[in-house]
């Protein structure tokens, strides 16, 4: 017991990642309050995330400011970028929910919607680490099977709210705990 307990055990060190992972969440969520800061944070927190999955030591807060601070224009271009997309991503399923259509139709152009977002998001992953779209586009196709698990680690959300609509309750309070983070965390381990 005295094992399982002590500073270098697996326990602890999971124990400790978990507080970091915690830790940036908090700093993820309040950060993003200005929509502005949307990509900054973003990549902030892939950025330290990052150095966690490579086995690095990070020190949180000073780690995550820091990522904050380097590529503003670029960032603020690329919050805007991303709001907009959520927004269209939106308005296409309120649309669709709206229609009136047939069970298959509204199946299908929701399929359709999902696949742009996950391309979006399997782009964005990568653009995320590289900076540049060309390059973002050429990872996410030629490391597919990769790529598609990092998609996953951030879009496993989605999947358990149209399969459990009723569940917004425990997925916003997981998300905004710790889940953020976490997905940034696995999609990086998937990623490098």
């Amino acid at each position: 017991m005295d094992r399982f307990l002590s500073p270098d055990s697996k326990f602890s060190a999971a124990m400790m990642m978990a507080a970091d992972l915690v830790i940036l969440n908090v700093l993820a969520v309040v950060c993003s309050l200005p929509i502005v800061s949307l990509g900054a944070v973003h990549r902030s927190l892939h950025q330290v995330t990052r150095e966690m999955a490579q086995d690095n030591a990070v020190r949180p807060i000073r780690d995550f400011f820091a990522a904050m601070g380097k590529y503003p224009a670029r960032m603020v271009a690329w919050s805007c970028v991303m709001v907009g997309f959520v927004l269209l991503a939106t308005y296409e399923f309120v649309v669709i929910a709206r229609a009136g259509l047939a069970t298959g139709e509204t199946v299908a152009l929701s399929a359709a919607v999902l696949s742009g977002i996950v391309l979006i998001t399997a782009v964005a992953l990568w653009y995320l680490r590289v900076l540049s779209v060309p390059e973002a586009l050429g990872n996410a196709i030629r490391q597919l099977p990769r790529t598609l698990l990092a998609v996953l680690a951030h879009t496993w959300w989605v999947l358990v709210l149209l399969f459990l609509p009723g569940q917004w309750g425990a997925v916003l309070a997981f998300q905004l705990i710790i889940g953020f983070a976490l997905s940034a965390y696995l999609s990086n381990l998937a990623l490098r």
